[in-house]
């Protein structure tokens, strides 16, 4: 029974450590890195009125633009719900 519990303790703290880091020190060492490196690619491209932060320009864009995104119709788009086993980019309708 006492080699269960040492069990159970070690992988519970095990789990805490684990979560601790992949949760809370890898992003913040990421998002520093980010910020330290590349400030305005960081800040999400951001417009700025008057000194206050208005929106971003990557959600203001006109995306009625055939260049921004192109629609990729699926397989079963072509009138088929078969699986396909080969991987393919169908290009836009023509």
């Amino acid at each position: 029974m006492k080699d269960l519990v040492a069990e159970l303790r070690a992988s519970i703290a095990a789990t805490l450590l684990l979560a601790a880091l992949c949760c809370g020190v890898y992003p913040a060492v990421v998002l520093a890195i980010g910020q330290g490196l590349f400030p305005r690619e960081a800040d999400g491209s951001l417009i700025q009125v008057d000194g206050k932060v208005a929106g971003s320009y990557l959600l203001a864009r006109d995306s009625r633009r055939r260049s921004i995104s192109i629609p990729v119709p699926l397989r079963r788009d072509r009138g088929t719900t078969r699986p396909h086993h080969r991987a393919r980019t169908w290009g836009p309708p023509r």
